[in-house]
């Protein structure tokens, strides 16, 4: 199963968003979760995609700690994040009765 992370702040933060992403990475992800990062631009600001892997049955638990390392964040003015979950197309046909491509 795969959950991304969106995260968007200002310019004048990515120093600070930054440092924050070093310190919380001091602690590592249980072995169970594998994160990809990807961050780009916009014309608002900085831009960040955490896509995390987190292996079958271990869901809610590896929800909560994705959720747990973003209170950091919370202090940065201008720092928002969501979370959604997201399917492979091997996971999702058999959902509308079709079969994987």
């Amino acid at each position: 199963m795969f959950v991304m992370l969106t995260s968007t702040y200002p310019p004048d933060k990515a120093i600070e968003a930054g440092k924050t992403f070093i310190k919380g990475m001091e602690t590592p992800l249980p072995s169970f979760v594998k994160l990809t990062l990807y961050v780009t631009t916009t014309e608002l600001g900085i831009k960040g995609y955490s896509l995390f892997e987190i292996e079958d049955g271990k869901l809610a638990e590896g929800i909560r700690e994705v959720i747990k390392r973003q209170v950091a964040y919370h202090k940065i003015v201008g720092y928002k994040w969501k979370i959604e979950t997201l399917l492979t197309a091997e996971e999702a046909f058999p959902l509308v009765g079709l079969a994987p491509p």
